[in-house]
């Protein structure tokens, strides 16, 4: 009960959060700002795991996690707030918070490339699609705003490049001028050797995706029940699964929409959907409407890239 409660709230406080949006823009500034800074402190702790290899005291898994338990949720996080210092930046009237806004923008897109989680670069390249079309669309776009818009995404490219290829930088640094890089080389050889073009994490995934489907079928309208989906998962197989050799054990099936399906039921999971559904369609109708288009292109930007996240990670634990 405890679990549908929360579903519920999730989707009031949404429908809450958009009719406050309509009554004021200006009142979220505090907030957006705190959100600016906020990103550059949990992107300055990656920085310092990253290089110095500080702060490995903070609990989470393998390298540059921040304050997060992996870098897969780390990214995720980083790529959910971009919009929020975007809108800072586009929107801000004082110098300093759009210096600040830059500053986190820049940590994040490094931050990215840095880590290699492909789900998040999914996210960001759909996200800047559908929105580009939607503006497109409602002829939003002239040829002043394509002057703002193109080198702010120019700079944050090359930084996205420069952090992609900052692996190797730190190997050929550490091992040729300084030695006070300490660890990093072995920390981050596990980075360096995650390749774009690699179906393991996916095979992975795909193992526990296609045996919920067959739980799905068996629970449709009621699920296995909240917390259960780790308890039922064996008995559609482990054969051909890291579990099978005792090497790890599924406790969620890396899929939002799916784990929503299988533990609570077609009910719940048409709820979940719906809150994204309805946020999609105001935000869009006020971009048609041209009501603060900057602001609802972030906020846009911010419900796609989380949609498709939950779609390989589980943001939502």
């Amino acid at each position: 009960m405890k679990y549908y409660l929360q579903i519920f709230y999730l989707f009031y406080v949404s429908l809450s959060t958009y009719y406050t949006l309509k009554i004021s823009d200006d009142s979220f500034k505090v907030i957006f700002r705190i959100i600016v800074l906020t990103g550059i402190v949990i992107t300055g702790i990656g920085f310092l795991q990253y290089f110095l290899h500080n702060l490995y005291s903070i609990p989470g898994a393998k390298t540059l996690y921040s304050l997060f338990a992996n870098r897969n949720l780390f990214s995720s996080v980083v790529v959910i707030l971009m919009p929020f210092s975007l809108y800072e930046w586009f929107s801000d009237k004082q110098k300093l918070w759009r210096i600040f806004s830059l500053i986190s923008l820049i940590f994040s897109s490094a931050t990215i490339g840095i880590i290699k989680a492909r789900s998040s670069w999914l996210a960001v390249i759909l996200a800047t699609l559908f929105i580009f079309s939607i503006l497109l669309l409602f002829k939003h776009l002239n040829k002043k705003k394509w002057k703002t818009i193109l080198p702010i995404s120019g700079i944050l490219f090359v930084v996205f490049i420069a952090g992609y290829f900052s692996t190797k930088f730190v190997k050929d640094y550490q091992g040729h001028k300084k030695p006070w890089f300490g660890k990093v080389l072995h920390e981050e050889t596990d980075a360096e050797r995650k390749q774009i073009i690699d179906s393991k994490s996916f095979n992975i995934r795909w193992q526990a995706w296609k045996r919920t489907f067959p739980m799905i079928g068996e629970h449709f309208f009621t699920g296995v029940g909240p917390g259960n989906w780790k308890i039922i998962y064996p008995k559609y197989g482990i054969q051909g699964t890291r579990a099978e050799r005792g090497f790890q054990q599924y406790i969620r099936p890396h899929n939002d929409y799916l784990w929503i399906f299988s533990e609570n039921g077609i009910v719940c999971f048409l709820f979940y959907v719906a809150i994204f559904g309805i946020a999609i369609y105001h935000t869009i109708r006020a971009m048609r409407r041209n009501k603060n288009v900057a602001l609802n292109s972030c906020l846009l930007w911010g419900i796609i890239t989380y949609m498709v996240i939950s779609f390989f990670s589980f943001p939502i634990c």
